[in-house]
């Protein structure tokens, strides 16, 4: 954790003088007590099945950790600053998950970029299974088009 904590103060450093800069990472276990009801309830598609990178040795009771990089600023000229520092610390996490083999696929939509492709994150399995129920009460896709914002299933 506190290579995480490491990589996050360096990014925030670059950027702390942009006006009304408020920069904050959030770690939120997803633990097997909530994923094993998964499978009782008919299964889930977002590719969490209780049997996660984290669930072994010290860190039995976890699925994942998802990490939410939150910031905010006030003057528009820091945006070329800032999306890349906030971009640049989740690649650094994902690095760092990686080489521990850690890393899970998994995307949070609700903190995802609009660069993340949060469906595919699912597994190919899910996301066709998405898919396929979408053609099934939506053939138009009608749904698809009408929904705001960047995540789709195609």
């Amino acid at each position: 954790m506190s290579e995480f904590v490491a990589v996050y103060q360096d990014e925030v450093d670059k950027i702390a003088d942009a006006k009304n800069l408020t920069a904050s990472v959030a770690f939120q276990p997803i633990s097997t007590d909530l994923t094993k009801h998964f499978k009782r309830n008919g299964g889930n598609p977002l590719g969490l099945a209780g049997q996660g990178p984290l669930n072994s040795g010290l860190y039995t009771q976890l699925t994942a950790i998802v990490i939410d990089v939150v910031m905010s600023w006030s003057n528009e000229a820091d945006d070329a600053r800032i999306l890349p520092a906030a971009e640049s610390i989740i690649n650094r996490f994902g690095a760092a998950a990686r080489v521990r083999h850690l890393d899970h696929p998994f995307l949070y939509q609700n903190y995802a970029s609009r660069k993340q492709h949060v469906f595919g994150s699912y597994g190919t399995a899910n996301l066709e299974r998405l898919r396929t129920v979408s053609k099934k009460y939506d053939p138009e896709r009608v749904w698809q088009k009408l929904q705001p914002g960047y995540f789709k299933l195609w």
